[in-house]
């Protein structure tokens, strides 16, 4: 049986190959200019990354959360996907990061309020996942509804470390060219000596929904449209988001305020001039979140309005008690990263394993 760290080897090779001949494709005449040929993400997980990126600096996205699994074989949490926090005690995400793992929430932790993965984490309990009722797992992302909310055990102390990011009106629609900020940890691995990873940050600009369904369409016959109603897109060459940044959030500057208007969802390539990073529209599911998510009380934290990249941040919910940037919540789970071994391989687009485990939908109560 193929141990974990043999199958990332031959993945790497496999990589290593694809990009190769793909860049032998292109720099043929005439064939370059020619609809490029689709391939599965597992085969460019070794390629991901956010693309154009650089460190995000502190307290600039305090919603940002990393959707961690364990590894019995490493003894230690990994990185999964990305997360926005929405919430004191809730977290959106997207649907597909439960593929591989299933939806039993002892499986998962959260990690929020720090910049960092695998540096002193302290990682919070998952009480509940909720999957949107129209996503399909056999489709995965691509098949839309990427939807999906994680209830924390308990509603994690505010500060300017850790707030909600706001939620986008049914009605938003942003015009092409609009600016806009991924974050995510991308597709990190664990090296033999385990070092932490900073959150990584780039500017994207929104692409008219036709133009990106043109380009998909370039792909080869699809039943109906690649980039359905439920979808945005944004990226140009050499700035997307890309394996590892799944369930990540878009953000985008409205009336001074960050509001998420996507989810990082699925693409093909990364950062490719043709091909921007598709995301989850947000604005199609804030009914479908509030059935979950209470509604912000009206009324700000002690301490204000927190400063973000150049827009303030009011956050409208009520004042917990203050907790160190180290205690951000009243069960979390130390963790101490151990040498040895690869992270996980959270593809871009959901992977076609199957689940794991037992997995039922989760009742509203």
């Amino acid at each position: 049986m193929e141990t974990q760290g043999q199958g990332v080897a031959r993945g790497q090779l496999r990589a290593a190959w694809v990009e190769m001949l793909w860049l032998l494709f292109l720099s043929l005449p005439g064939l370059g200019a020619l609809a490029p040929v689709f391939l599965d993400s597992g085969l460019v997980t070794q390629l991901g990354g956010i693309v154009g990126g650089h460190d995000a600096p502190t307290g600039r996205w305090p919603w940002q959360a990393s959707l961690r699994a364990y590894h019995e074989d490493q003894k230690m949490w990994l990185h999964e996907c990305g997360g926005s926090l929405v919430h004191p005690q809730w977290v959106l995400t997207a649907a597909h990061c439960f593929r591989r793992l299933g939806l039993e929430p002892s499986t998962y932790r959260v990690q929020v309020g720090q910049l960092r993965l695998y540096e002193n984490d302290w990682l919070v309990r998952v009480a509940q996942i909720i999957l949107h009722p129209g996503y399909n797992r056999n489709l995965s992302a691509e098949g839309g509804s990427d939807v999906a909310l994680i209830k924390l055990e308990g509603p994690l102390a505010l500060s300017p470390l850790v707030s909600p990011v706001t939620l986008p009106p049914a009605s938003l629609s942003l015009p092409p060219g609009t600016l806009c900020w991924v974050t995510g940890w991308s597709q990190q691995n664990v090296a033999p000596l385990a070092r932490s990873f900073h959150l990584q940050e780039v500017e994207v600009p929104i692409v008219g929904h036709q133009d990106c369904e043109q380009h998909y369409q370039m792909l080869g016959p699809m039943n109906g449209p690649a980039v359905k109603e439920d979808m945005i897109c944004a990226g140009q060459e050499g700035r997307d988001s890309c394996q590892g940044d799944s369930g990540g959030p878009l953000v985008c500057p409205q009336n001074s305020l960050w509001v998420q208007a996507g989810i990082v969802s699925w693409g093909n390539f990364c950062g490719h001039r043709d091909f921007p990073g598709v995301y989850v529209r947000v604005a199609s599911y804030v009914s479908w979140i509030h059935l979950y998510v209470p509604l912000p009380p009206e009324l700000e934290t002690d301490w204000g309005k927190a400063h973000v990249g150049g827009y303030t941040h009011p956050s409208l919910w009520t004042t917990l008690p203050l907790l160190s940037e180290f205690q951000l919540g009243a069960s979390t789970t130390p963790v101490h990263p151990v040498p040895g071994g690869q992270g996980s391989l959270t593809r871009r687009v959901g992977d076609s394993q199957d689940w794991v485990g037992q997995v039922a939908p989760a009742q509203h109560h």
